[in-house]
């Protein structure tokens, strides 16, 4: 069977076995289990994970021969293949005893013992320091068989039988993503006395947890690892590194890596690159690296010295320690090195010393003392780390006490040290630095910031940093899932930036930019609000002003998620002149955008675009001397009322005439309905009676490929589905706006740049449409030039509606305005022209005027405004052409 089948049908036995395990736990009297108890219901959720994953992990290492199998005594007395064939054959099926539960333990035991044992692993899985529960509770042999047979046999609908799975086709990504997919499940105590695990379908939405395609994982490392090894290999030719030392130099992290799939595609990538140039090398002289240049060997050099790892979750980061361990297929791959490289820890809460004197000594104490991090000197600069956190975390001591006992504990001698570790309040920073696991950058990795270069220079950071951080939001009805409020004071006080609604990848991407190397590269992939959230102005203004923002791609494909995303790299180097930035959508050719055009932008907004004529297009309108549409007009939303209480016809005397979006056609108000009005009946937006009463108003949909937009003078009530726009500033006419809203202009700019959601459901939100470049009108003195030549354009259109000859038309319009692109009185008139043909347009379409060819008339006319309103905005032919062949291209 493919590692596919095997996959599609596994899952089921696999959720099977974990409810054998829970049911067995505690049915087993011995183990003091209460089902009513919150506390023992996660602690056997949490536990009977870890032994499904021991599990598999033993199936795993026999299929890849890291035990003889062959070797009878090894295979009778010490092989989990054994045990799985006993069971096969029932030999457990009705025991009541424990007997396979011990021979279980012992093998557990095996496992965790040194290495020059049989079947040494010294990863934190087998512990049973870490899962004391694992090794004090009991399970009958009944269960704990049914669990193991079913997931180590599997149905083949071919032959109608149970066959063993062969492990060895099951990619090990397949465990890290059920294991994502466990953590969904919540264990339940009914009132009917079952036990039950519900799929809790919000909590990874909750929790911010959004699993990365591999297909995303893989365009992400190879388009942050290709630069930066080239960069690498450059630099080699001007050292005495050769190409293999220069790659092996790279340093990688991900600080919220969950599983470690990043990560994995990132040894993957390097492993190739080094192979390859330690072959080159092989054939020119002996490599003084690597012994044997193969894929494995070259796989074993990447994670010792290339990778590294930090998340919260203990059994995803020991799942990603496992990958590696196989990945090499060595027995002499340690997993205690692999521990000191992929990490459980809290990326955003701990110290990066700035302190110079702290600085000094440490990087001193790490270059001279060895095994630095099993001396006293560590356990040293880990209290005065976790002083410090403690002062905003907690506030559990003063910044002049933290200041009094760093200076003293940095110089006393041993037995005022010992003295100082006795402290009530060291103690019980310590105790809350285990709990809430601060990590400290400098100590855990101090290779990384304080190890010298090759061209002499002091290392402060990372190579390359990249990953798929949490979304989750600090504050909110949901923040609780992941922060408490320690965590909460903490973080804020530590990135103080954003204090309205700050997310979790708001820190990450703040943390990680602390943390690069000066020229290292970084990448994640967030929630495409980074690109335009008015909130995260100042993210945008540090990745365009204090880095080199390299590429941004919109809508990379992410299954199962209803936000858009965004992917965006860049470089730790400040540049001082504009640069060029590759921008996209997933799907698209890149188009290089300057630098500037994103600094100037009204709140730095970051946009994309699907080619460069559109970005020529859009640059264009936006180049015409514009003013935003908020300078003009004030806008909100309509109410919001209870929709079942919205009615086609009049139910009572108290209900008012309102309109939808349905009810706005290009022009028009189609139909009205009806809603009374009162607290009670209300769900929110705009409840302000004067606002929606307004008279006059622009009435404008929310939602769809195009937004019409319809004129009211009556104080109509308009519901949420609508904006509208009332209050119109100096001279401009509410039918100037509603001719550039229904032109195709409007439309153009809306779906390439405003929209959100465009290819599944379109809108426009309150801020994007505050933001259209409305055509900036000054309103000269020279009114009796204005009146001869509006008059003169109002004429030739009642002609033009007799013979519909729109080039003749445009000729016409041409010479009157020939060398005249910038002139105050064509933009006035033109304003006053664009009003006649908008109120024809309104009256037309409401039928208050009466023609026979009133479809022709529309069209014409709606060619006509088109024609006109490019001409204001000073468009070329080709930025014309651009926008018509778009939106014939949409089907606008």
């Amino acid at each position: 069977m493919t590692n596919q089948e095997i996959g599609t049908n596994f899952k089921e036995n696999i959720f099977k076995a974990w409810q054998k395990l829970i049911l067995g736990f505690f049915q087993t009297s011995k183990n003091n289990l209460d089902p009513n108890n919150a506390e023992d219901l996660a602690k056997i959720k949490h536990n009977t994970i870890i032994l499904l994953f021991r599990f598999f992990f033993m199936l795993y290492r026999e299929v890849k021969g890291f035990l003889d199998i062959k070797n009878y005594h090894n295979l009778h007395n010490y092989s989990f293949n054994q045990l799985k064939l006993e069971i096969a054959n029932e030999k457990y099926k009705n025991s009541l005893g424990t007997t396979l539960w011990y021979k279980i333990k012992e093998l557990f035991s095996l496992i965790n013992r040194e290495r020059d044992s049989l079947y040494s692993y010294d990863g934190d899985l087998f512990d049973p320091t870490k899962n004391t529960s694992l090794k004090e509770w009991e399970i009958e042999d009944s269960y704990l068989s049914d669990a193991i047979d079913l997931i180590s046999r599997i149905r083949d609908p071919d032959f109608k039988k149970l066959i063993f799975v062969d492990y060895s086709v099951l990619k090990f990504r397949f465990l890290g993503t059920l294991y994502e997919g466990l953590l969904e499940f919540e264990l339940i105590h009914s009132k009917n006395g079952d036990l039950s695990l519900i799929k809790n379908r919000g909590k990874k939405k909750r929790k911010g947890i959004f699993y990365t395609p591999k297909e995303i994982v893989k365009s992400i490392v190879e388009d942050l690892l290709k630069p930066i090894v080239k960069q690498k290999l450059n630099e080699a030719k001007h050292n005495t590194q050769t190409d293999s030392e220069a790659l092996l130099s790279i340093k990688i992290l991900d600080n919220a890596m969950g599983c470690g799939y990043f990560l994995e595609e990132a040894v993957e990538y390097l492993a190739k690159e080094l192979n390859t140039i330690l072959l080159k090398e092989k054939n020119c002289e002996e490599s003084s690296v690597i012994d044997s240049p193969t894929l494995i060997l070259a796989k074993k050099k990447i994670l010792s010295q290339c990778i590294y790892g930090v998340d919260l979750d203990d059994i995803a980061v020991e799942l990603s320690r496992m990958m590696f361990w196989f990945t090499t297929l060595s027995q002499d791959c340690s997993a205690n090195m692999l521990r000191n490289r992929i990490k459980v820890g809290n990326s955003l809460v701990g110290e990066l010393f700035e302190e110079p004197d702290i600085l000094y000594s440490l990087q001193q104490k790490y270059i001279r003392v060895k095994d630095f991090k099993e001396s006293h000197y560590f356990e040293r600069f880990r209290t005065i780390a976790d002083m410090k956190t403690a002062i905003t975390y907690g506030n559990l001591i003063e910044h002049e006490k933290y200041k009094e006992l760093y200076k003293e504990i940095l110089n006393c001698n041993e037995e005022t040290w010992v003295q100082i570790k006795q402290l009530d309040i060291i103690k019980r920073i310590r105790q809350i630095s285990e709990e809430k696991l601060f990590f400290h950058w400098q100590l855990e990795f101090p290779e990384i910031f304080f190890e010298i270069d090759s061209f002499g220079k002091q290392r402060n950071g990372f190579d390359v940093i990249l990953g798929n951080p949490p979304w989750a939001s600090v504050r909110g009805k949901h923040s609780a899932q992941m922060f408490d409020d320690y965590d909460i004071a903490y973080l804020q006080n530590k990135f103080p930036e954003n204090t309205y609604m700050p997310n979790a990848y708001e820190y990450f991407i703040l943390q990680s930019l602390k943390l690069l190397e000066r020229g290292g590269r970084h990448s994640y992939i967030v929630p495409d609000r980074l690109a335009f959230n008015e909130s995260l102005q100042y993210l945008r203004i540090i990745m365009l002003d204090q880095y080199s923002l390299t590429s941004l791609i919109f809508n990379p494909p992410f299954p199962n998620i209803m936000a858009d995303t965004l992917i965006y790299s860049l470089t730790a180097i400040k540049q001082v002149n504009s640069y060029k930035i590759s921008v996209r959508n997933y799907k698209n050719e890149p188009v290089l955008i300057n630098s500037k055009y994103f600094q100037s932008a009204r709140e730095t907004i970051f946009s994309f675009f699907r080619s460069i004529e559109i970005f020529k297009a859009i640059k264009a309108i936006e180049a015409a001397d514009t003013i935003k549409m908020d300078q003009i007009a004030e806008t909100t939303s309509g109410f919001g009322g209870k929709s079942n209480l919205i009615t086609k016809v009049r139910v009572n005397n108290q209900q008012i005439e309102v309109v939808k979006g349905l009810n706005i056609g290009r022009y028009f108000l189609d139909g009205k309905l009806y809603f009374e009005f009162k607290k009670e009946n209300i769900t929110g937006r705009t409840t302000d009676i004067k606002k929606l009463g307004a008279k006059p108003k622009v009435l404008l949909r929310k939602t769809g490929k195009v937004l019409y937009s319809a004129y009211d003078e009556t104080g109509i009530y308009p519901e949420q589905s609508l904006y509208f726009l009332y209050n119109f500033k100096a001279k401009y006419s509410p039918f100037y706006i509603l001719s550039l809203i229904n032109s195709s202009l409007f439309k153009f700019y809306y779906i390439e740049k405003l929209v959100t959601n465009r290819d599944s459901t379109p809108q426009l939100k309150k801020i994007h449409l505050d933001r259209f470049p409305i055509k900036e009108i000054e309103f000269t003195k020279s009114e009796m030039i204005i009146k001869s030549l509006s008059k003169k354009l109002i004429e030739f259109y009642e002609s033009f509606l007799n013979n519909g000859d729109l080039a003749k038309y445009e000729s016409f319009i041409n010479r009157q305005f020939e060398n005249d692109a910038n002139n105050p009185i064509k933009n006035d008139v033109l304003h006053g022209v664009l009003v006649y043909f908008a109120q024809k347009m309104s009256d037309y379409s409401s039928g208050k005027l009466k023609y026979k060819s009133i479809e022709r008339k529309l069209s014409l006319t709606n060619k006509l405004i088109d024609f006109l309103v490019f001409k204001l905005y000073n468009l070329n032919s080709d930025n014309v052409n651009t926008i018509n062949e778009v939106l014939t291209e949409r089907g606008i």
